[in-house]
């Protein structure tokens, strides 16, 4: 299942009850210019998975703020469409 969150996380998942180990990698995308949530946030986030042997990959997205992760994903005219949807892309084929 793919999610993309407010809170600029994008989280590729199994369900709950696998255990780690059979958890696809987690990408975590965070705008740099996030003023809603530090991006230290996604990174301490990134760094526990990590401890508990969850394969995670953080992606920052230059001058890109809260929103617009998301929003821009909504119109591919819009400024962040393209790379956003190449880190979604990107992890889709990851775990084909």
């Amino acid at each position: 299942m793919l999610t993309v969150t407010g809170c600029a996380v994008l989280l590729l998942v199994r369900p709950l009850f696998d255990p780690p180990r059979s958890l696809p990698v987690m990408v975590l995308v965070h705008g740099q210019e996030d003023y809603i949530n530090p991006m230290s946030s996604t990174l301490l986030f990134g760094e526990a998975l990590a401890e508990i042997s969850i394969q995670t990959k953080v992606r920052i997205i230059p001058e890109c703020h809260h929103y617009e992760l998301c929003l821009d994903l909504m119109d591919r005219h819009r400024k962040f469409y393209s790379h956003v949807m190449n880190i979604v892309m990107e992890t889709v084929k990851s775990v084909s």
